[in-house]
């Protein structure tokens, strides 16, 4: 991931700013798989949080216009699987930005990052961010659910990058003073 060297958000990203990174951001407009997925587990999660099923007609209507109603009742239906097993699984609160925040927090991040894992295959990487969002529970039903919606998005050529080295991501870093959720 590339360590951007300007001023974002007002403050000097310095050494120390960019220890714990707060957040991860991308443009809006920016249409991504990690969008698709990350949007996803913000609006699903939601609905688990404030026990409101309008994150979830949220969800279904993002994902129907960026796939088509037939694509997007076979994603969804994996997702909310995803986003369940996460939630059920977790031994802290998740975290989640608010619905319309132009960035990711760090538990939706970790979540991208886990179906990224998947779909790379990159074994390391997906434990860690398994034990990164949900701590130190059992991560073995977290990750099949993860292989479950990441070859789920794999069957409709949905794939998130890998980042080899060298290799710049579509996410840029924010600092710690980075808006609260």
């Amino acid at each position: 991931m590339s360590v951007p060297s300007s001023k974002q958000g007002g403050m000097p990203l310095t050494g120390a700013s960019l220890k714990r990174p707060a957040c991860l951001s991308f443009p809006i407009s920016q249409k991504t798989p990690e969008q698709l997925v990350g949007l996803g587990f913000r609006y699903w999660m939601s609905g688990y949080q404030q026990n409101d099923f309008q994150f979830w007609t949220s969800s279904w209507d993002f994902y129907t216009k960026e796939l088509g109603a037939p694509a997007a009742r076979s994603v969804v239906t994996d997702l909310a699987s995803w986003v369940q097993e996460i939630h059920s699984s977790a031994g802290r609160p998740i975290k989640i930005a608010a619905k319309k925040a132009p960035h990711f927090c760090r538990d939706e991040c970790m979540a991208v990052s886990l179906i990224a894992a998947c779909q790379n295959n990159v074994c390391p990487a997906l434990k860690a961010c398994a034990q990164a969002l949900i701590g130190d529970q059992d991560i073995e039903s977290v990750i099949a659910a993860s292989e479950g919606f990441a070859f789920k998005l794999a069957d409709y050529d949905i794939r998130l990058g890998g980042l080899e080295p060298g290799e710049t991501s579509s996410f840029t870093m924010l600092n710690d003073n980075s808006p609260a959720y």
